[in-house]
């Protein structure tokens, strides 16, 4: 567990890294709940089914993380895959706390299985499968798994988030220009969302780190 045990510092930093919303979820029922991450407002939602400790588990493992206790953060998941190997949404959470650690082959694989699994209709994994091929420098899949999403759902959370993720991906790609557009579309779009200028502000910064000093 050597990889496992890293600082809170370099946690945090990977946490400002990312470009949009983390998305995880914490109870079966349909209800929203909302915990923060270094300024994010993260939106927790969908069903994982009836198990009590499946669902027990993948909480508690959701909080470990967010504590930075790694070990129990990775046991409790894996102690709810034990149970249900086949959970899409333990399988998706489990995915994005590697990819917090920087393991993004694994996240990318988990996250994989949890879409296939769910008929590619728990588009929580393809939102954060964008931004793990992003990490994982596969910009062109982070495009692809994004413009999935875009085309699958008028749920505007969820659309802000993908359009995002597929502006980061455009950007890391060169792809300056269409970066430009998308994000201008989306600001006239989605605005009024909560904490929309905290991501927009995320954009800027990324695109004038690849694409040069011509504001976004």
């Amino acid at each position: 567990m050597n990889k496992l045990m890293i600082s809170t510092n370099i946690i945090r930093l990977k946490y400002i890294a990312l470009l949009t919303t983390i998305v995880l979820c914490v109870s079966c029922n349909k209800n929203k709940k909302k915990l923060r991450t270094d300024g994010e407002t993260v939106i927790t939602e969908s069903p994982i089914g009836q198990n009590k400790k499946v669902i027990e588990l993948n909480q508690k493992g959701i909080e470990f993380s967010e504590k930075n206790e790694l070990d129990k953060a990775e046991k409790s998941f894996l102690k709810a895959l034990e149970i249900e190997p086949n959970n899409y949404v333990v399988l998706s959470n489990y995915g994005l706390y590697k990819t917090l650690i920087g393991e993004f082959d694994e996240s990318i694989q988990l996250m994989e299985k949890s879409l296939t699994l769910s008929d590619s209709t728990y588009l929580t994994s393809a939102v954060n499968l964008s931004r793990s091929y992003y990490f994982n420098k596969n910009y062109e899949k982070g495009i692809n798994i994004a413009t999935f999403v875009i085309n699958k759902t008028d749920d505007r959370k969820v659309l802000f988030q993908a359009y995002v993720h597929r502006i980061g991906n455009y950007i890391a790609s060169k792809k300056c220009e269409t970066a430009i557009n998308e994000k201008n579309k989306i600001n006239e779009l989605f605005r009024d969302l909560p904490n929309a200028d905290f991501h927009f502000k995320k954009i800027e910064k990324l695109y004038k780190k690849n694409c040069g000093q011509q504001h976004i």
